[in-house]
């Protein structure tokens, strides 16, 4: 039996053959090992998760050129800011939300969530189900909003 007619090359063998003339039964006696597909690699982030990280970096580095300070001041603050910190859970809505995003440094990120409900009642971490007042100035009015989302 050869490749040609499909099936396995082992005598007396009537199962289909792979690529290398043997069925998956008598394939160690093939020569070459059989082809074998690479499996299909997922990526990391979507192409919008990797624009909205992009987006939220710019931010952040903008945030640290005015004050490179820690703006959460735990207990436990090294004073210097490493990264960012949501107010509010991050979610779709709030992600790049300048109004949403202080300065943190590790230390302080740490212990905000580990101390959740010490964090609420110095009021650096809100719950997503509270309304957040936005404050917008009306140049129109020249007057100062405040708005509850």
């Amino acid at each position: 039996m050869s490749i040609e007619t499909g099936y396995c090359n082992f005598p007396l063998c009537q199962r289909k053959a792979e690529k290398n003339g043997y069925c998956v039964c008598h394939k160690i006696y093939s020569d070459t090992p059989a082809e074998k597909k690479a499996p299909y690699k997922i990526p990391n982030k979507s192409a919008n998760a990797k624009k909205t990280d992009r987006k939220l970096k710019k931010i952040v580095d903008d945030l640290k050129l005015i004050n490179p300070a820690c703006q959460l001041k735990t207990p436990v603050c090294t004073g210097y800011a490493q990264g960012s910190d949501h107010i509010v859970k991050r979610s779709p809505k709030n992600v790049t939300d300048k109004n949403n995003i202080v300065l943190a440094c590790n230390a302080c990120n740490s212990w905000k969530e580990a101390n959740s409900k010490k964090a609420k009642e110095m009021g650096i971490s809100k719950s997503k189900f509270t309304p957040i007042s936005v404050t917008v100035i009306d140049h129109e009015l020249k007057a100062i909003i405040l708005e509850e989302i």
